[in-house]
């Protein structure tokens, strides 16, 4: 049986319920292929979306049309004669299945590059701050001429616009910007009954970083910080002393008032690792998603026709707050890199009643999981498909939000100032 929480997003039969781009092909490229060659690519590309996709009734539930994609492509096809170009082709595959937002899935070729699927709510912000209080919302710094100190946000819906941030104690100050999944420049408001118009550009948050691998521990300014910038190994294995050695530090940090965990640009890798981290500091490390495992002939690497397309369900492991064995606050740092296993140790060290996430959005890299690559027999070019489905975490290409937003290049830098002088604290300076 379906769970239900998967009912509306996946079909076929069940066998059980418990709980990147590649590199381009190294083969000479095809710069054309016939009519006859493309369809077959086509077919293949169909077969393997069809079957081995984790997120194909998901997108059809999101309002996906697969069989019009299907036909714009045979359209193109039919209508190049027997001279299809491959780069052509790959960009009429990419196109055709525009409405799908999966930072997993991915279609590369030596003619293409990397073609990816992903979306990003972003966020994008004024330089202005606003202090609430008992008249509202008045503007506590500015670096907009036109916008000035003690000017009162009027209006409705300001809400939408306002993002929490570092604050003095007693105090409560936002950035003022949005989201949006297309490109900002300018927001509308009024100041004192008065329009205006502020300024926008993408948050500064700043992931570029050294890699600190699976994790580096440093004291700054009295405060533990562990880097974490990865959650996979050079040579691609998973070993188990690191997990160990990362349960190691979480437990040998249980008893600090205030831990940090840099997350900034951690892109995924194995979420057993951030699992052993927030296990040896908390004890508990649940991961409330409910995971789908699809299984068919093309992921078991077998013949078209061998077995069929199945799905083994894993349920969400229950959290539970009142099991939590780390008392301080865990600050961690957030950027709209961090996706997949990145996230999924967002989602962990939720675990913790004092977790509070500061900086950007994440990526929201986590619906899907665990890929597979399949090259198309002609074009050589290489169709990069997810197998797993996780439902219950952060909307894809939207992330977790932050508890509180910052737009700075330096996010440890910040979080550590307020921690040491929060009376003092000033988002602008």
């Amino acid at each position: 049986m379906i769970p239900k929480v998967f009912a509306d997003y996946v079909t076929g039969p069940v066998s059980q319920t418990v709980r990147t781009c590649p590199a381009a092909p190294v083969a000479p490229p095809r710069f054309i292929l016939t009519a006859q060659e493309a369809q077959e690519d086509f077919e293949v590309l169909r077969y393997i979306l069809d079957t081995s996709y984790s997120g194909r009734e998901y997108w059809q539930q999101n309002g996906v049309d697969f069989a019009a994609a299907y036909g714009e492509i045979s359209a193109y096809i039919e209508a190049q004669g027997d001279q299809v170009p491959v780069a052509e082709l790959g960009y009429m595959f990419h196109d055709a299945l525009r409405g799908i937002h999966d930072g997993h899935l991915a279609l590369s070729g030596a003619l293409i590059g990397c073609l990816c699927f992903d979306r990003s709510y972003s966020a994008y912000f004024s330089d202005v701050l606003v202090q609430e209080g008992p008249d509202g919302f008045t503007v506590a710094a500015s670096r907009q001429p036109d916008v000035r100190v003690g000017q009162r946000l009027t209006g409705q819906g300001l809400e939408a616009y306002l993002f929490p941030t570092l604050s003095a104690p007693g105090t409560k100050q936002y950035l003022v910007g949005m989201r949006s999944w297309e490109e900002e420049s300018a927001l509308s408001l009024e100041l004192d009954g008065q329009p205006v118009v502020l300024a926008l550009h993408p948050c500064r948050v700043h992931a570029d970083r050294p890699d600190f691998g699976l994790g580096s521990l440093e004291e700054l300014e009295g405060y533990p910080v562990l880097h974490s910038s990865r959650f996979w190994t050079a040579d691609g294995d998973f070993l188990p002393r690191e997990q160990e050695w990362l349960e190691q530090i979480g437990a040998s940090l249980r008893e600090r008032p205030a831990v940090i965990w840099d997350l900034l640009s951690n892109e995924g890798g194995n979420s057993h690792y951030p699992q052993a981290f927030v296990r040896g500091l908390n004890g508990d490390a649940s991961w409330p998603l409910d995971c789908g495992v699809l299984s068919s002939p093309a992921i078991r690497r077998e013949p078209v026709g061998q077995g069929e397309r199945s799905w083994t369900f894993y349920p969400a492991q229950e959290r539970d707050l009142s099991r939590a064995l780390y008392r301080g606050r865990l600050y961690v740092l957030v950027s709209d890199k961090v996706g997949s296993s990145g996230e999924a140790a967002v989602s962990m060290a939720k675990n913790v009643p004092g977790c509070v996430l500061v900086g950007q959005n994440t990526g929201g890299r986590g619906v899907f999981g665990e890929t597979r690559p399949y090259e198309l027999p002609h074009s050589r070019m290489v169709m990069v498909v997810p197998q797993k489905l996780f439902l219950g975490g952060a909307r894809e290409g939207e992330g977790y939000a932050p508890d509180f937003w910052l737009d700075t290049v330096d996010v440890l830098g910040e979080i550590v100032r307020w921690l040491q002088s929060p009376a003092e604290y000033s988002a602008v300076r």
